[in-house]
């Protein structure tokens, strides 16, 4: 998942590149308040100019944030629901499976000592396709000392990265934010938000999930295809540890 964070880029050229667009919570992850530092203003005259612009504020695009301010980088980050939106227990109720790749990430970006005690570990996975006889079996043990990943649910996953994001003094969270209109211009890419205010970046991140507006205004073409298939997903609790 969080190998994503940084799969749809639009740049001030003109260059196209083929990409694709884009989790429960049987306890309540704790509503994160909104602060002043959250809600930043600037005239319609004068751009807030950040060196990287993020769209979307789920997993993928607070983990890039984080990343970004874990490094020293000018970043902002914008969603059309503000934090204590997107971390009620009612807005997701899906879990995420990380794998121990997206562990580092997370540990490197200073979010998972929050996330860890609402994780579960996945001790082993196995797949299988349909009636195949193959199948695919992996132990933790076979990669390392470690579990293969952990199972969080994406409510404490986002609230630990929206505490990290908060924490770093170069990232500016716009939340609760809309896109009016995208400009390319020799300066960069000037974002209009529907209140009125205007950002400047020399990068824009189209993290706003699988019909993502930032990609198609970058013109960046995706397939479509349907498997016709039906599923039926529930969350469940567990009485005793799985």
């Amino acid at each position: 998942m969080l190998a994503r964070f940084a799969g749809l880029v639009a740049r001030s050229g003109r260059s196209r590149r083929r990409g694709t667009g884009s989790q429960g919570l049987d306890k309540a992850a704790p509503a994160v308040e909104k602060t002043d530092a959250m809600t930043q203003n600037s005239s319609n005259d004068s751009p807030i100019h950040v060196q990287v612009l993020i769209v979307g504020g789920g997993p993928a695009g607070l983990a890039l944030a984080a990343a970004l301010g874990t490094a020293g980088v000018p970043a902002a980050i914008l969603d059309r629901e503000s934090a204590r939106t997107r971390t009620d227990a009612g807005f997701d109720g899906r879990t995420t499976a990380l794998t121990y790749g997206s562990i580092r990430v997370l540990q490197g970006v200073g979010a998972w000592e929050t996330m860890e005690p609402h994780a579960c570990p996945i001790l082993a996975t196995h797949v299988v396709d349909g009636r195949s006889p193959l199948f695919l079996h992996v132990e933790g043990d076979d990669i390392g000392d470690h579990p293969y990943g952990y199972n969080i649910e994406n409510g404490w996953i986002r609230r630990a990265l929206i505490e990290r994001v908060r924490a770093c003094p170069d990232i500016l969270d716009l939340s609760p934010a809309s896109i009016a209109g995208l400009e390319r211009t020799p300066g960069g890419i000037v974002v209009t938000l529907e209140d009125g205010r205007r950002i400047r970046t020399d990068l824009l991140v189209g993290a706003d999930g699988r019909r993502s507006a930032v990609r198609t205004w970058a013109g960046i073409p995706v397939n479509h295809w349907t498997y016709d298939q039906i599923a039926i997903i529930c969350t469940v609790t567990h009485d005793r540890p799985n």
